[in-house]
């Protein structure tokens, strides 16, 4: 009972000033889990993957309590620091995409290493390039970043189905500028099709039979 208080209470803390600052719209989950999580580690909060639920309820405390009272000082909370380097990341891949620019994807991976999402962008645009074997690199670093992001918990499924969601919607992103710009029956559109279907059998599989081989249920 007191671990779910606590949870409870980290959330308010966390979220309360996000929807004030953001005119009260509703926050986007998945953005929020990924302030939570990267704040958390960030003020080393973590420990072997775990939460340290009395430094998490501790640390944001202090933090919101001070930059309530010290209205003039250096706000200390960064959650919304790291809502805006989400944001600026993802601004970076959607303009990735549409220009196929491998070193702006990249500095969009350099301020989210850790954002899974960014790499299965990062191999769409590889394989407009026609590299096949970056493409690969990426999405296999996608998956190592899903099982990273498992280590602290959540549902495999869930995360897995999502991932394969985002994939997909980069893939078909990718593939509807490239069908702009180039032929019918282009090889790489065709490459980027067979991939998009691969994806979508696999999330097909996922929604039938309610398991999933990535997260080892047969």
């Amino acid at each position: 009972m007191k671990t779910t208080i606590k949870k409870f209470f980290l959330c308010l803390i966390l979220i309360l000033p996000l929807l004030f600052l953001s005119a009260c719209e509703n926050p986007d989950p998945e953005l929020v889990e990924k302030a939570l999580e990267a704040w958390a580690k960030k003020n080393d909060l973590y420990v072997n993957g775990q939460w340290k639920p009395e430094g998490v309820v501790l640390k944001a405390a202090q933090d919101t309590i001070g930059n309530i009272t010290n209205s003039d000082e250096t706000v200390q909370f960064n959650a919304l620091d790291v809502l805006r380097d989400i944001e600026k990341a993802e601004d970076l891949a959607a303009e990735a995409l549409l220009s196929y620019d491998t070193a702006k994807m990249a500095s969009a991976i350099s301020i989210r290493p850790k954002d899974w999402s960014l790499q299965d962008k990062d191999a769409a645009i590889w394989m407009v390039k026609g590299n096949g074997a970056a493409a690969q690199s990426a999405f296999t670093k996608s998956d190592e970043l899903l099982r990273e992001r498992l280590l602290s918990g959540g549902n495999c499924f869930n995360f897995r189905r999502t991932q394969l969601q985002n994939r997909m919607f980069a893939l078909s992103d990718a593939l509807g500028e490239y069908k702009l710009r180039h032929t019918p029956g282009d090889p790489t559109a065709e490459a980027l099709r067979a991939e998009i279907n691969r994806v979508a059998d696999e999330l097909h599989i996922m929604n039938s039979t309610k398991k999933s081989d990535f997260c080892g249920e047969k």
